[in-house]
Protein backbone atom coordinates (compact mmCIF):
# COMPACT_ATOMS: atom_id res chain seq x y z
CA UNK A 1 0.00 0.00 0.00
CA UNK A 2 2.89 2.37 0.68
CA UNK A 3 3.84 2.08 -2.99
CA UNK A 4 0.36 3.27 -4.03
CA UNK A 5 0.76 6.25 -1.70
CA UNK A 6 4.32 7.07 -2.75
CA UNK A 7 4.60 6.11 -6.42
CA UNK A 8 1.32 7.44 -7.81
CA UNK A 9 1.82 10.38 -10.15
CA UNK A 10 -1.67 11.66 -9.41
CA UNK A 11 -4.08 10.92 -6.54
CA UNK A 12 -7.61 12.29 -6.81
CA UNK A 13 -11.00 11.93 -5.16
CA UNK A 14 -14.00 12.52 -7.37
CA UNK A 15 -17.31 11.37 -8.78
CA UNK A 16 -17.75 9.54 -12.07
CA UNK A 17 -19.50 11.88 -14.49
CA UNK A 18 -19.49 9.75 -17.64
CA UNK A 19 -18.76 6.11 -18.46
CA UNK A 20 -17.36 5.34 -21.91
CA UNK A 21 -16.46 2.02 -23.54
CA UNK A 22 -12.85 1.91 -22.31
CA UNK A 23 -12.59 4.97 -20.06
CA UNK A 24 -14.53 7.03 -17.57
CA UNK A 25 -14.52 10.74 -16.76
CA UNK A 26 -14.34 12.62 -13.50
CA UNK A 27 -15.85 16.08 -13.96
CA UNK A 28 -15.28 17.51 -10.49
CA UNK A 29 -12.43 16.14 -8.43
CA UNK A 30 -10.04 17.05 -5.64
CA UNK A 31 -6.31 16.63 -6.29
CA UNK A 32 -4.68 15.08 -3.22
CA UNK A 33 -1.23 14.60 -4.74
CA UNK A 34 0.38 15.50 -8.04
CA UNK A 35 -0.30 18.00 -10.82
CA UNK A 36 -3.61 19.78 -11.29
CA UNK A 37 -4.89 18.32 -14.60
CA UNK A 38 -7.57 19.74 -16.85
CA UNK A 39 -11.20 18.80 -16.31
CA UNK A 40 -12.73 16.46 -17.11
CA UNK A 41 -10.13 13.87 -16.13
CA UNK A 42 -10.17 10.77 -18.36
CA UNK A 43 -9.11 7.45 -16.82
CA UNK A 44 -8.76 4.00 -18.39
CA UNK A 45 -11.32 1.59 -16.92
CA UNK A 46 -10.22 -1.47 -14.99
CA UNK A 47 -11.15 -4.59 -16.94
CA UNK A 48 -12.16 -7.64 -14.90
CA UNK A 49 -10.01 -10.72 -15.38
CA UNK A 50 -9.85 -14.18 -13.80
CA UNK A 51 -7.62 -12.96 -10.96
CA UNK A 52 -9.65 -9.93 -9.91
CA UNK A 53 -12.80 -7.97 -10.62
CA UNK A 54 -14.18 -4.55 -9.74
CA UNK A 55 -16.63 -4.45 -6.81
CA UNK A 56 -19.46 -3.42 -9.20
CA UNK A 57 -19.94 -2.11 -12.73
CA UNK A 58 -19.00 1.46 -13.56
CA UNK A 59 -21.87 3.89 -12.95
CA UNK A 60 -22.30 7.64 -13.16
CA UNK A 61 -22.36 9.05 -9.62
CA UNK A 62 -19.90 6.58 -8.02
CA UNK A 63 -17.43 8.39 -5.77
CA UNK A 64 -13.88 7.01 -6.01
CA UNK A 65 -10.40 7.60 -4.68
CA UNK A 66 -7.89 7.02 -7.48
CA UNK A 67 -4.15 6.34 -7.42
CA UNK A 68 -3.00 6.98 -10.98
CA UNK A 69 -0.03 6.57 -13.31
CA UNK A 70 0.53 8.36 -16.61
CA UNK A 71 -0.25 6.80 -19.99
CA UNK A 72 1.26 3.43 -20.90
CA UNK A 73 2.27 4.80 -24.30
CA UNK A 74 2.78 8.57 -24.24
CA UNK A 75 3.36 8.57 -28.01
CA UNK A 76 -0.12 7.11 -28.70
CA UNK A 77 -2.68 9.92 -28.99
CA UNK A 78 -5.51 7.41 -28.39
CA UNK A 79 -4.09 6.31 -25.03
CA UNK A 80 -6.07 7.80 -22.14
CA UNK A 81 -4.00 10.18 -20.07
CA UNK A 82 -4.26 8.29 -16.75
CA UNK A 83 -4.18 4.62 -15.68
CA UNK A 84 -5.32 3.02 -12.43
CA UNK A 85 -2.32 1.65 -10.53
CA UNK A 86 -2.14 -2.02 -9.58
CA UNK A 87 -2.73 -5.15 -11.63
CA UNK A 88 -5.93 -5.87 -9.73
CA UNK A 89 -7.27 -2.32 -9.76
CA UNK A 90 -6.01 -1.67 -6.22
CA UNK A 91 -5.56 1.99 -7.11
CA UNK A 92 -9.32 2.47 -7.54
CA UNK A 93 -11.16 2.60 -4.23
CA UNK A 94 -14.86 3.23 -3.70
CA UNK A 95 -15.88 6.00 -1.31
CA UNK A 96 -19.29 5.77 0.34
CA UNK A 97 -20.92 7.17 3.51
CA UNK A 98 -17.65 8.66 4.81
CA UNK A 99 -15.56 5.51 4.31
CA UNK A 100 -12.99 4.41 1.76
CA UNK A 101 -12.70 0.71 0.86
CA UNK A 102 -9.38 -0.95 -0.04
CA UNK A 103 -9.27 -4.19 -2.00
CA UNK A 104 -6.70 -6.42 -3.65
CA UNK A 105 -4.12 -5.81 -0.93
CA UNK A 106 -3.17 -7.68 2.24
CA UNK A 107 -2.76 -5.44 5.29
CA UNK A 108 -1.18 -7.47 8.06
CA UNK A 109 -2.84 -6.80 11.41
CA UNK A 110 -6.04 -5.39 9.89
CA UNK A 111 -9.36 -7.26 9.69
CA UNK A 112 -10.29 -8.18 6.11
CA UNK A 113 -14.07 -8.30 5.60
CA UNK A 114 -16.75 -8.48 2.94
CA UNK A 115 -18.59 -5.21 2.36
CA UNK A 116 -21.61 -4.18 0.31
CA UNK A 117 -20.62 -0.95 -1.41
CA UNK A 118 -21.97 0.93 -4.44
CA UNK A 119 -24.42 -1.88 -5.34
CA UNK A 120 -21.72 -4.57 -5.27
CA UNK A 121 -19.50 -6.54 -2.93
CA UNK A 122 -15.88 -6.03 -2.03
CA UNK A 123 -13.51 -8.15 0.06
CA UNK A 124 -11.06 -5.85 1.75
CA UNK A 125 -10.70 -3.15 4.37
CA UNK A 126 -12.71 -0.09 5.38
CA UNK A 127 -11.25 3.12 6.81
CA UNK A 128 -12.85 6.41 7.79
CA UNK A 129 -12.21 8.67 4.81
CA UNK A 130 -10.84 11.58 6.87
CA UNK A 131 -8.35 9.33 8.69
CA UNK A 132 -7.28 7.69 5.44
CA UNK A 133 -6.72 11.04 3.70
CA UNK A 134 -4.75 12.29 6.73
CA UNK A 135 -2.57 9.16 6.49
CA UNK A 136 -2.03 9.78 2.77
CA UNK A 137 -1.04 13.43 3.24
CA UNK A 138 1.18 12.68 6.24
CA UNK A 139 2.87 9.81 4.45
CA UNK A 140 3.71 11.94 1.43
CA UNK A 141 5.17 14.61 3.76
CA UNK A 142 7.41 11.99 5.41
CA UNK A 143 8.50 9.89 2.42
CA UNK A 144 9.35 10.40 -1.23
CA UNK A 145 9.98 7.76 -3.87
CA UNK A 146 12.94 9.04 -5.87
CA UNK A 147 14.49 7.93 -9.11
CA UNK A 148 18.09 7.05 -8.54
CA UNK A 149 20.36 4.04 -8.51
CA UNK A 150 17.33 1.73 -8.31
CA UNK A 151 15.47 0.76 -11.46
CA UNK A 152 12.34 2.64 -12.55
CA UNK A 153 10.23 -0.28 -11.25
CA UNK A 154 11.96 -0.05 -7.89
CA UNK A 155 12.84 3.57 -7.07
CA UNK A 156 14.67 4.41 -3.87
CA UNK A 157 12.65 5.70 -0.92
CA UNK A 158 13.80 8.83 0.89
CA UNK A 159 12.65 9.88 4.36
CA UNK A 160 11.85 13.61 4.13
CA UNK A 161 10.88 14.37 7.72
CA UNK A 162 12.93 14.14 10.90
CA UNK A 163 12.60 11.12 13.20
CA UNK A 164 10.51 13.02 15.77
CA UNK A 165 7.95 14.04 13.13
CA UNK A 166 7.87 10.44 11.89
CA UNK A 167 7.29 9.15 15.44
CA UNK A 168 4.39 11.60 15.90
CA UNK A 169 2.89 10.46 12.58
CA UNK A 170 3.16 6.80 13.71
CA UNK A 171 1.34 7.50 16.99
CA UNK A 172 -1.64 9.09 15.23
CA UNK A 173 -3.16 5.82 13.92
CA UNK A 174 -2.60 2.13 13.35
CA UNK A 175 -2.70 2.78 9.59
CA UNK A 176 0.07 5.38 9.85
CA UNK A 177 2.19 3.01 11.93
CA UNK A 178 1.62 0.19 9.43
CA UNK A 179 2.65 2.40 6.48
CA UNK A 180 5.84 3.53 8.21
CA UNK A 181 6.82 0.00 9.31
CA UNK A 182 6.24 -1.32 5.78
CA UNK A 183 8.24 1.54 4.26
CA UNK A 184 11.19 1.16 6.65
CA UNK A 185 11.30 -2.59 5.91
CA UNK A 186 11.21 -1.78 2.20
CA UNK A 187 14.06 0.74 2.56
CA UNK A 188 16.20 -1.94 4.25
CA UNK A 189 15.36 -4.47 1.53
CA UNK A 190 16.22 -2.04 -1.27
CA UNK A 191 19.58 -1.00 0.18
Amino acid sequence: MHELFGQSELIVRGTIEEVKDKTFLLGEFEVLHGPNPDKPLEIKRFIDWSGNSRWSGYRVGQEVLLFLAGPEDASNADSPPWNIRGYGGEGEMPVEHGFVYLHGLFLEGFQRQRFTVQHGTLDGYRFHLDAFLAALKGYNRCFRFAEGPQTERSPSIVQQCDDETLAIFCRQSALNRYLVELTLQDIQTRS
